[in-house]
């Protein structure tokens, strides 16, 4: 099975915005996860 892979920019701008979204707090790795696909 191969990994997936995503581009720091990428990630670091999917995360800001759930950040910005859901406060630090509210975000879970969960939901890093998803919305990335890792």
């Amino acid at each position: 099975m191969a990994h997936r892979v995503i581009i720091d920019d990428a990630f670091l701008e999917i995360a800001q915005d759930l950040f910005r979204t859901y406060g630090f707090d509210g975000v879970s790795l969960k939901m890093l996860s998803d919305k990335t696909g890792l």
